[in-house]
């Protein structure tokens, strides 16, 4: 089921469950925070693939006086990188991948007006 309604921000979910015999029943309520794909923003990280030293310029109409986060994330799903960076700044140099594995890295920036996320491979 795809949500026609999804707004950024919290969003709240309960399942409805109809049994066979008509008696139904509602799940707990759910909660889930969509952050949405920023507008008006890029995002672009250099070189890729890369020896572990990249270059991320992340630009934003939106956001020029908002802090940012990047993180960069392993193929598991875990943060190997965070860092807030003052809303003025767009261009910054990372070597958190210098020693990683070999391997595909996701790179997020998130923002006020939503995240947007790019892979990067280390060779």
């Amino acid at each position: 089921m795809l949500d026609e309604y999804l707004v950024t921000g919290n969003n709240y979910y309960r399942i409805l469950q109809i049994d066979i015999d008509g008696t139904s029943s509602y799940s707990t309520i759910a909660t889930c925070n969509f952050v949405g794909k920023a507008k008006n923003a890029s995002l672009k990280i250099f070189p890729n693939p890369t020896d572990g030293n990249i270059t991320v310029i992340a630009f934003s109409v939106y956001d020029v006086k908002s802090e940012k986060q990047i993180t960069i994330e392993n193929t598991l799903g875990e943060i190997i990188y965070r860092k807030t960076i003052d809303g003025s700044i767009d261009k910054i140099s990372i070597d958190a991948l210098s020693k990683a594995p070999k391997g595909i890295y996701i790179i997020r920036l998130t923002m006020p007006s939503g995240m947007l996320s790019e892979k990067v491979i280390v060779k």
